[in-house]
C-alpha cells in the first residue's frame, strides 16, 4: 500500500503538471489575489497546500517554488516570508497527502480511518499557525517591490478549463470523506483530470507522466 500510494501519487502529480492544472491554479490564485502582499501570500498558501496534498516530493516543491516565490517577492512579500509560505504549504499538504497515507497505514498498522483522523488533528493547528505567522510577518515587515514575472508564457502552459481545477481535490475527498482506498481514489482522480482537462493526446500524457 505504501509503495503503491507513493508511485500513483507521484503519477497523479505528473499528470496535473502535464495537462496544465498546476500552473493554472497558481496563475488564477495570483490573478484573484492582486498585487497586495498579504492576500497573495495567503492565496499561495492555500493553493500550494492543495497541490502538495495531491502530490508531493522534491520535484513538485521545486516546481511550485520556482513559480510562486518570484510572484510573491514581486508583490512585496519578503524573501523569508515567501520561502516560509512554501514550507508551510508543503507541511500542510504532506499532512493531508493521499500518496503518503499508505506509509503510515503500513508502518504503524493502523486503519485508514485512524490515520485520516490524525491528519486533521495535526493539520488544523498547523494551518492556524501558518496563517498567524504569515499575517504577522507581512504586517510587521517592510513592503518592497522586486522584479516582475515575464509577460510571455510558453504555449504548453495555457490555462485549462475551470472545471479541471478541482482535480487535485478528487482523491482527497474520496479518501477523507468517502473513505475509499488510496490507490483506487488516485486512479479515479487521474481519470477525472483527463476528462476535465481534455488534453489533445491523453495517451501520450499518461505515458509521459508514468515514465517521468
Amino acid at each position: 500500500t505504501a509503495i503503491a500510494g507513493l508511485i500513483f501519487g507521484g503519477f497523479f502529480g505528473k499528470v496535473l503538471t502535464k495537462v496544465g492544472v498546476t500552473h493554472t491554479i497558481i496563475r488564477k490564485a495570483a490573478e484573484l489575489a492582486g498585487d497586495k502582499p498579504l492576500p497573495i501570500a495567503l492565496a499561495f498558501l492555500v493553493v500550494a497546500s492543495l497541490i502538495f496534498a495531491a502530490s508531493n516530493g522534491l520535484g513538485m516543491v521545486i516546481l511550485v517554488g520556482t513559480i510562486i516565490i518570484p510572484i510573491m517577492i514581486s508583490a512585496g512579500v519578503s524573501p523569508m516570508t515567501a520561502g516560509a509560505v512554501l514550507l508551510f504549504a508543503n507541511g500542510i499538504g504532506v499532512t493531508f497527502s493521499v500518496g503518503t497515507l499508505g506509509v503510515y497505514i503500513d508502518t504503524l498498522g493502523l486503519p485508514l480511518e485512524t490515520v485520516t483522523s490524525y491528519s486533521w488533528l495535526c493539520g488544523i493547528p498547523l494551518i492556524i499557525v501558518a496563517v498567524a505567522w504569515i499575517v504577522c510577518s507581512v504586517k510587521g515587515g517592510k513592503v518592497r517591490k522586486a522584479w516582475a514575472m515575464p509577460a510571455g508564457e510558453p504555449a504548453a502552459e495555457k490555462n485549462v478549463r475551470s472545471i479541471a481545477l478541482i482535480s487535485p481535490l478528487i482523491p482527497i475527498v474520496l479518501v477523507f470523506v468517502l473513505k475509499m482506498e488510496l490507490v483506487p481514489s488516485i486512479i479515479i482522480g487521474i481519470l477525472i483530470t483527463l476528462i476535465f482537462s481534455t488534453p489533445k493526446n491523453p495517451v501520450q500524457v499518461v505515458a509521459g507522466a508514468f515514465g517521468g
